[in-house]
C-alpha cells in the first residue's frame, strides 16, 4: 500500500510539473508527421536568438497541409498572427523560427523598456498584414518559393538498391545510381542499373548460361498525394541490353541482345533531414523485346523472358541544388 502511495504522489509531482516545463518554454509548435518536430523549430529559435528562449513567452505555432504545399500560422500574442506558405515544411519550419525569434524579441525588449506590445495584424500597414483568423478568405502571405512564385529546379543524386522479378531466370537483386530534376510536382530520374547475373540450366546436364541485364532507366513521376511523405505515380521506361555466358558446351560463347521495357510505378518519398530523402517505388513492367538465347550444337533454348516483370526498390536522395 505504501508503495502505491509512493507512486500515486509521483505522478501528481509530474503532472504538476509539466505546466511549468510548457510555460517556461512558451512555444508551442503542432505540425503533420512528415515535418520537423518541435526540438527543430527549437534550435533554430536559438539559432536566431543568439542565446537560450527566455521564460514568459506565449507563442504557437502550426503548421498544415494546404494546396500545393503547406501553411504556417503563428499567433504572436495581443492578436498578431502571421501565416506563411510554402511547398516545404523543411524551409518553411525555418521561416517560422525566423518569424518566432523575431517575435520573441520584441516581446523581451517591449517587457524591458515598458514599451508597447507588437501592434496588432489592423495597426500594422496593408504590406505586412496578415491573415485574419477569425476570416474565411484564405489569403495569406507567401515566400518567393511559395505558390505564388515559379517553384524551384531541384537537382538530387540518387542510390538505390533493388529486387527483380519476371525478366531474369530467377529473382534476383540490383543497384543503380543517377539523378533527378524536380520542378514543382514534377520529377525525372534517369538512373543506371546492373542485375545480379542468374544461372539458367540447360537440357544437357552441367550446361547453361549464366544470364545478367544492364540498362538505363528514364522515369517521369507526378507528385500527387502528401501523406506522410509525398506520393505520387509514374511512367517508365528502360532501353539496355541483356548477357548470357554459356557454360558446359564445346564451345561456350557470351552473347548479348538488346531490351526495351515500358510500364508504370507508385513512388514514395520521405524528407529524413534539410538535404536527405529517403524513396521507395514499385514498378510494373512489359517486356517490349524478349531475347531467345541459343546455344551451338543443338540450337538449344537456354533463356527467353517473361512478357511481364515486376521491380521493387529503395534508395536514398541527396539534394546536391
Amino acid at each position: 500500500m505504501l508503495k502505491v502511495i509512493r507512486y500515486v504522489t509521483l505522478a501528481f509531482a509530474l503532472v504538476a510539473a509539466w505546466p511549468t516545463a510548457a510555460r517556461a518554454n512558451g512555444v508551442s509548435w503542432s505540425t503533420p508527421a512528415e515535418c520537423p518536430a518541435k526540438a527543430k523549430l527549437l534550435a533554430g529559435v536559438t539559432k536566431h536568438l543568439g542565446r537560450e528562449i527566455p521564460d514568459g513567452i506565449a507563442i504557437r505555432g502550426t503548421i498544415r497541409r494546404a494546396k500545393g504545399g503547406y501553411t504556417v500560422t503563428i499567433h504572436m500574442g495581443k492578436g498578431a498572427v502571421r501565416a506563411v506558405t510554402n511547398r516545404d515544411c523543411f524551409l518553411l519550419t525555418e521561416t517560422a523560427s525566423l518569424i518566432i525569434a523575431l517575435a520573441i524579441d520584441e516581446q523581451t525588449r517591449a517587457a524591458r523598456t515598458g514599451a508597447p506590445s507588437p501592434a496588432r495584424d489592423s495597426e500594422r500597414p496593408p504590406a505586412m498584414v496578415g491573415p485574419d483568423p477569425r476570416a474565411t478568405a484564405t489569403a495569406s502571405t507567401t515566400t518567393a518559393a511559395g505558390p505564388s512564385s515559379r517553384p524551384p529546379l531541384r537537382l538530387r543524386a540518387c542510390a538505390v538498391f533493388g529486387a527483380e522479378s519476371g525478366t531474369l531466370p530467377k529473382r534476383t537483386t540490383g543497384v543503380g545510381a543517377g539523378v533527378s530534376g524536380q520542378l514543382g510536382r514534377l520529377s525525372l530520374d534517369l538512373l543506371g542499373w546492373y542485375w545480379m547475373e542468374r544461372s539458367a540450366p540447360g537440357m544437357e546436364p552441367g550446361s547453361g548460361g549464366d544470364v545478367s541485364q544492364f540498362y538505363g532507366a528514364l522515369r517521369l513521376c507526378a507528385g500527387l498525394l502528401h501523406v506522410a511523405g509525398t506520393w505520387g505515380v509514374c511512367a517508365v521506361g528502360n532501353a539496355g541490353w541483356m548477357r548470357v555466358a554459356g557454360y558446359g558446351v564445346d564451345v561456350p560463347r557470351t552473347v548479348y541482345s538488346g531490351m526495351i521495357s515500358v510500364g508504370g510505378a507508385v513512388q514514395w518519398s520521405l524528407r529524413l533531414q534539410k538535404r536527405l530523402y529517403l524513396r521507395l517505388d514499385v514498378q510494373f513492367m512489359a517486356n517490349l523485346t524478349r531475347p531467345a538465347f541459343v546455344f551451338q550444337p543443338g540450337n538449344e533454348l537456354v533463356f527467353e523472358p517473361d512478357v511481364l516483370s515486376t521491380r521493387a526498390s529503395a534508395g536514398v536522395e541527396m539534394l546536391i541544388w
